[in-house]
């Protein structure tokens, strides 16, 4: 799981809330999808071709460089993923389905952009990730002794949906038995690490003092 803030809308120090769009990655490898087989569409030279069987590799990920479709008999066929115009996708209603909550958010998240994708399979499963953009108010304590030049320290909880003893988090790397199966620009998140986003709120002007 990883999350980015893209924007804050708004910190409000008197209900001590503030409003944010946010931006969750996650990532993990699903048992069911390991036999999955996809339609890779390619269009190279004004020619548009179809391959069927499993992609096994996705530039980005697994240290590949190209993506490669193993088919049903047993070829192999490399293709550049410039090249590549559409790979379907598996029926997720069917599927598994990660869902997550804000602790601190004061109502529901606004999905505002949605987008999974299984990148390839290996011997442990289906490699899946997804990215969900949504706007969110939420609560935070605020510190505003040195009001109006203070600093904030703003916070988002999100937890997984689910009973504790129902969830396990495990490295990405055990999980795989791969030291690659982790995207390539992601990276083991370090116990003592700060993933707090801090907002220095400007101080005002003379006339919005005195409005």
């Amino acid at each position: 799981l990883r999350a980015r803030v893209l924007e804050v809308l708004k910190v409000d120090h008197q209900s001590e809330t503030f409003s944010a769009v946010v931006e969750l990655e996650m990532y993990w490898i699903d048992p069911d999808l390991g036999s999955a087989q996809q339609v890779v569409t390619v269009t190279e030279g004004g020619e548009t071709r179809h391959i069927r069987g499993q992609v096994i590799a996705y530039p980005g990920f697994s240290g590949a460089e190209t993506l490669v479709v193993a088919e049903a008999d047993g070829r192999h066929q490399r293709v550049p993923l410039t090249a590549v115009s559409r790979i379907s996708q598996p029926d997720w209603t069917q599927a598994f389905t990660p869902t997550w909550v804000a602790d601190n958010a004061t109502a529901t998240p606004a999905v505002l952009s949605q987008d999974r994708c299984l990148h390839y399979v290996s011997g442990v499963g289906g490699h899946v990730r997804e990215r969900v953009r949504v706007q969110v108010e939420a609560q935070c304590a605020m510190d505003v002794a040195s009001f109006p030049l203070d600093k904030q320290v703003l916070t988002l909880r999100a937890r997984a949906d689910a009973p504790l003893a129902r969830v396990q988090f495990v490295p990405l790397e055990a999980s795989a038995g791969n030291t690659q199966a982790v995207p390539s620009e992601w990276s083991l998140y370090e116990p003592g690490g700060d993933f707090a986003t801090e907002l220095v709120v400007p101080r005002p002007t003379g006339e919005e003092m005195n409005a």
